[in-house]
């Protein structure tokens, strides 16, 4: 038995899988699945720094995705307000 067999690669972080397609999905189902991407994002970037496993660029698409669409929601609650300030 080899050494390869003992120590397997890791494999991917489903989290951060799961953070990409929230973040995409973000733009369509806005609140639930951008702050969906965001939390999933930053679990899988703390699991992937312990575990070594793959997938973070994911998480970081993921959590920029949701929080992108997080501020443009916020932005649109808070527009009428805006316009009133200025």
């Amino acid at each position: 038995m080899s050494t390869a067999d003992n120590n397997p690669k890791p494999g991917w972080n489903i989290m951060s899988v799961i953070s990409a397609a929230a973040g995409v999905f973000g733009f369509f189902l806005p609140m639930s699945a951008g702050v969906l991407a965001v939390i999933t994002g930053v679990a899988a970037l703390q699991e992937i720094k312990i575990s070594g496993e793959k997938g973070k660029f994911y998480a970081l698409i993921g959590t920029a995705l949701g929080g992108i669409s997080l501020l443009i929601i916020l932005y649109g609650l808070l527009k009428p307000y805006l316009v009133k300030i200025i």
